[in-house]
């Protein structure tokens, strides 16, 4: 469906920046999906790409083939919706009709962009799952790090911890340092799909006009 839209991408991480990793703002054009469905599923595919050593921006344009980069919002004349991604805040606009047929920008979403993921998203295609913050602690009750990650992605991190623990207890039968390392490791992975499950069971035990 060829509802078209532009996203826009501002620095707004401080280490990234400090990391020389920041840019202007750059404005992405895709023709077609730019319904808030169509959009949480473009911010999917961008997570899904993340890693540490690309932007967001990057992310977005690998991840998603039709998207090109344009010169701004105002651009194309005939978008019908706006996202402006700052850090990992969205904000999400769609044209409207005003006095005398004037177009006007009303705004329909802002906050976490894997809060609009889940929000749009939700039941629009197959591989859908809730995106949650979760803790990723090295030792239980210490330091506050979280990553923003699905199920599955937790699932796939505690399956390679498991294998790697088995395969370095197995070869080096003696290093009980390192092998206490790699539990530690397993275990992290497996409080925060604990984590995840406490906070979907929270979710459906919400009332529905929560």
């Amino acid at each position: 469906m060829s509802t078209r839209a532009t996203y826009r991408f501002e620095a707004g991480d401080v280490s990234r920046r400090a990391s020389g990793m920041s840019h202007a703002p750059v404005t992405v054009y895709i023709h077609h999906d730019g319904y808030p469905a169509g959009a949480a599923c473009y911010f999917w595919n961008m997570h899904h790409a993340t890693s540490y050593d690309r932007t967001p921006l990057v992310c977005f344009i690998r991840a998603n083939e039709r998207a090109e980069v344009t010169e701004g919002h105002e651009a194309h004349g005939d978008t019908d919706y706006r996202y402006t991604l700052r850090g990992t805040f969205l904000t999400a606009q769609k044209r409207g009709r005003g006095l005398y047929d004037a177009t006007t920008w009303g705004g329909i979403f802002a906050g976490e962009y894997h809060e609009f993921i889940n929000q749009y998203g939700r039941g629009q295609w197959d591989e859908f799952e809730t995106l949650r913050t979760v803790p990723v602690n090295y030792c239980e009750g210490y330091g506050s790090r979280t990553e923003l990650l699905t199920r599955s992605q937790i699932a796939t991190r505690i399956t390679t911890a498991r294998e790697e623990l088995d395969a370095y207890r197995a070869r080096w039968p003696d290093a009980i340092g390192n092998i206490r390392g790699h539990e530690s490791t397993l275990s992290m992975w497996e409080r925060a799909l604990k984590d995840y499950e406490l906070q979907e069971e929270f979710d459906r035990a919400k009332p529905a006009n929560a």
